[in-house]
């Protein structure tokens, strides 16, 4: 699906989804992290704000292992600060009818 989204934002996404892989073990792959990203780009795409500082991106912050809930602590601000970047690159293109059908069409988990 990342082929269809504009090629300004394809690099930002594929480097999001690989900072996903990189703490898969914080549950950063699983759905509720992406369905937090994708919610994000849809906010982007209709000039919605984002709650930043009350993002959740329910990692496994909670775990019983020690290295889970570090790697947790760890991505949850990375992953927040590369949204947040791919939010503001959006913001800036948004008005491109083109654009936001294309990167709503890849934030399948949400509609609007």
């Amino acid at each position: 699906m990342i082929k269809l989204v504009p090629e300004e934002f394809a690099k930002l996404i594929d480097e999001f989804e690989q900072l996903q892989g990189r703490f898969a073990s914080a549950g950063a792959e699983d759905t509720e992290p992406d369905a937090v990203f994708h919610r994000i780009i849809h906010n982007a795409c209709d000039n919605k704000p984002v709650k930043w500082d009350e993002l959740d991106w329910d990692l496994y912050d909670n775990s019983d292992n020690e290295g889970d809930r570090q790697m947790a602590k760890e991505a949850g601000p990375l992953l927040t600060a590369k949204a947040k970047a791919i939010y503001d690159g959006i913001r800036k293109v948004a008005d491109s009818r083109k654009s936001v059908a294309a990167l709503k069409h890849y934030a399948w988990r949400c509609s609007s």
